[in-house]
C-alpha cells in the first residue's frame, strides 16, 4: 500500500513538473521580439474582428521607403514601445470619411471569403476577378486596388 500511495505522487509530482514546464515554454514563445506574417484566416477563430484605432489629428510628416534588406530590423523598430511608431504613422494618415457600400462584401455568398468581419473592400475600389461559370459571386476576393502615383510598373484589368 505505501508503494502505491508514493508511485501515485511521484507520477502527481511528474505531472505538475511538466505542467509547470510547458506553461513557461509557452509564455516564452509569446513573448519573442520577433514578428511573424500570416496570410489567411486562423484556424482557432471563426471570424476575426480586428479592434480600430482612434484616431488623433493626422500630420504631414512624410515616411520614407522601407528597404527590403532591413525590413525585420524596421519592424522590430517600429513595435518597440508597444508599438508606439506604428501608431504614429497610422495616425499620420489623413483621415478620409467616406461614404461608400461595400455590398458585395456583405452578401452572404461572400461572407466567408472577409477574413475580418470589420474590414471589407469598397464597391468602387475592389478587385474583380473573372467570374466561373455557373458559380455564383465567384468574382468577389476581399481586396482594394491601390493607386500609386509614382509606381514604374501598372496593374491591367
Amino acid at each position: 500500500m505505501v508503494a502505491l500511495s508514493s508511485l501515485l505522487v511521484i507520477v502527481f509530482i511528474i505531472i505538475i513538473l511538466y505542467m509547470l514546464r510547458f506553461k513557461k515554454y509557452k509564455q516564452a514563445g509569446s513573448h519573442s521580439n520577433s514578428f511573424r506574417l500570416t496570410n489567411g484566416r486562423s484556424d482557432d477563430t471563426e471570424l476575426q474582428s480586428v479592434p480600430l484605432l482612434a484616431r488623433s489629428p493626422s500630420t504631414n510628416r512624410k515616411y520614407p521607403p522601407l528597404v527590403v534588406d532591413k525590413l525585420e530590423e524596421e519592424m522590430n523598430r517600429r513595435m518597440a514601445d508597444d508599438n508606439k511608431l506604428f501608431r504614429e504613422e497610422f495616425n499620420a494618415l489623413p483621415v478620409c470619411p467616406i461614404q461608400a457600400s461595400c455590398d458585395a462584401a456583405s452578401k452572404e455568398e461572400n461572407k466567408d471569403k472577409n477574413r475580418y468581419v470589420n474590414i471589407l473592400p469598397y464597391d468602387h475600389s475592389r478587385v474583380h476577378l473573372s467570374s466561373l461559370e455557373g458559380v455564383p459571386d465567384s468574382d468577389f476576393i476581399n481586396a482594394s486596388f491601390i493607386n500609386v502615383s509614382d509606381a514604374t510598373s501598372h496593374w491591367h484589368q
